[in-house]
């Protein structure tokens, strides 16, 4: 009971960095895509994936102020064409045509480590630095897939309701180099809705029924992997879902199991591929797909208010 007491507290205090009113200690999801009946985009060609994800959260105290999380991640994606594709490209005054079917297997290991420092008037900054090895699956780790990118991100505390957040965000990606300003929020709009997010890469409308929260998500993917030296795949989408979290957490705890489902459609998706001795990048438009996700959660309620139980607050 102590260790549980001290992990508490550790992420309460992580919670001064980042939107979302809980810390998911650990979180493995498994999602599979299908082509859209609704709406295809610009359908050019006709690619679904699946992918499983596991993420990792492990905090380090270094003071009363200060706190270093270390979160490790693994995402595995298979892409799978159901049709095939006319290719043309240019190299040089040769124009190449062929035809292809896109089938490819990524893995991506990921290191970011957070530290995050609490002022006395309950602001706060929080500095990341990200490790990532983006590669096809059967290629070997190298300096040919590996990815450094940071983020630093400040956050005001206006009251107890609402908390504004800003910052900036960088990756090395295998295309060139990725720079968005960050845009984020907590807002407690009432005793059951509770909205956060960190544009532009994702906004959450929570909405709950006790144990059972149901809501509206937007996430923005934004990938690159390294196929072999100056070679690169790149996914670029957006995802507007619905979901639904049951959280197995009891009255007097604040730490247990949530299950996982969400179902969405993607939005704007871009695949650009550039091969080594091809100087021109490869751009199109797949068709637009819809997902299920389901998953599992070791999850930690970060906040008082995120309500789980009629009228007893945790």
């Amino acid at each position: 009971m102590r260790h549980l007491k001290l992990i508490t507290l550790f992420f309460l205090f992580h919670l001064v960095g980042f939107s979302q009113p809980y810390i998911d200690l650990l979180n493995i999801q498994y999602g599979q895509t299908y082509i859209s009946k609704i709406y295809r985009g610009k359908d050019e060609f006709k690619v679904n994936h699946e992918w499983k994800s596991y993420t990792f959260n492990a905090p380090l105290k270094l003071n009363d102020k200060k706190l270093l999380l270390i979160s490790p991640e693994i995402n595995n994606k298979i892409y799978q064409q159901s049709d095939s594709t006319l290719i043309m490209q240019q190299n040089g005054s040769t124009t190449i045509k062929a035809y292809s079917r896109f089938h490819e297997h990524y893995i991506s290991f990921a290191l970011p480590v957070t530290l995050i420092h609490k002022f006395e008037n309950q602001n706060s900054i929080s500095a990341t630095m990200v490790y990532r090895q983006n590669k096809k699956y059967e290629n070997d780790f190298g300096r040919t897939s590996d990815q450094l990118g940071g983020a630093i991100l400040y956050t005001k505390t206006y009251n107890d309701k609402f908390k504004l957040k800003g910052g900036v965000y960088y990756n090395r990606e295998f295309w060139g180099n990725y720079i968005t300003p960050l845009i984020g929020f907590e807002w407690r709009a009432s005793k059951n809705i509770f909205c956060w997010g960190l544009l532009p890469n994702s906004t959450t409308i929570d909405i709950s029924f006790n144990k059972l929260h149901a809501g509206f998500a937007f996430r923005g993917i934004e990938e690159s992997y390294s196929e072999r030296r100056s070679s690169y795949f790149r996914d670029r989408e957006g995802h507007l879902k619905l979901y639904l979290n049951y959280y197995l957490i009891n009255k007097n705890q604040k730490i247990g199991l949530t299950l996982l489902s969400e179902v969405g459609q993607s939005v704007n998706r871009l695949y650009e591929f550039k091969s080594a001795n091809i100087e021109k990048v490869s751009k199109c438009h797949p068709a637009e797909n819809y997902f299920i996700r389901i998953g599992v959660a070791v999850r930690l309620i970060t906040r008082s208010d995120f309500k789980l139980w009629p009228s007893h607050p945790i």
